[in-house]
């Protein structure tokens, strides 16, 4: 008696642990074309760290995080206030310790709320004829990417023309965050004008 019904709730465990796990499987695939939701605890080598490394630049622009903290891209203590203190001036449900979608769009909005109230200006959007690649050397072009890349929060390093590595990564961070199809070595014009 003991062994069928060892069985069965063993079985009806399995059943329930797979349906479970595919709901979050479709869950997680349905937000792939947009932000996923980022919680405390990520470890720097972790693969969603350039997410959080991203989500620590934006929280340096917005004034929410020290511009002297480095962004490891490991969600700890000090992003998860950062995180609290955003939700808290944006008027979202505050929960540092999670940065759901609606939290990442509100942050990388162009018009973001700042640590003082104010809202970060909307640049001007850019107009480039072609797309920039990594085989440009100095670029204006690339030059003027970088400088928005700055205003959205997605490049810390100086815009110096040349499409480098850091470069590259802010590019596949913003298309990431973005929805579009990511791929770090081109931005095309319309990405630069989103």
């Amino acid at each position: 008696m003991k062994r069928g019904f060892m069985r069965r709730f063993l079985c009806a465990m399995l059943c329930a642990a797979l349906v479970l796990g595919s709901l979050a499987f479709a869950d997680s695939v349905q937000g792939a074309e947009n932000y996923k939701t980022l919680t405390y605890g990520i470890r720097n080598d972790s693969p969603d760290s350039t997410a959080v490394k991203a989500l620590q630049d934006r929280l340096k622009a917005l004034g929410f995080l020290s511009k002297k903290t480095e962004s490891t891209g490991g969600y700890w203590e000090s992003t998860a206030e950062a995180v609290a203190a955003f939700q808290q001036a944006a008027g979202l449900p505050v929960n540092g310790k999670v940065a759901s979608p609606e939290t990442q769009a509100a942050m990388f909005a162009s018009n973001a709320v700042k640590s003082d109230g104010s809202t970060m200006e909307a640049p001007t959007p850019v107009t480039y004829t072609t797309s920039l690649n990594r085989s440009a050397s100095y670029n204006r072009d690339v030059k003027e990417m970088q400088k928005r890349l700055q205003e959205l929060g997605y490049l810390s390093d100086r815009a110096d023309g040349s499409y480098g590595g850091n470069t590259a990564m802010a590019v596949a961070a913003f298309q990431r965050a973005a929805g579009l199809p990511i791929n770090p070595d081109v931005a095309s014009a319309e990405m630069l004008t989103a």
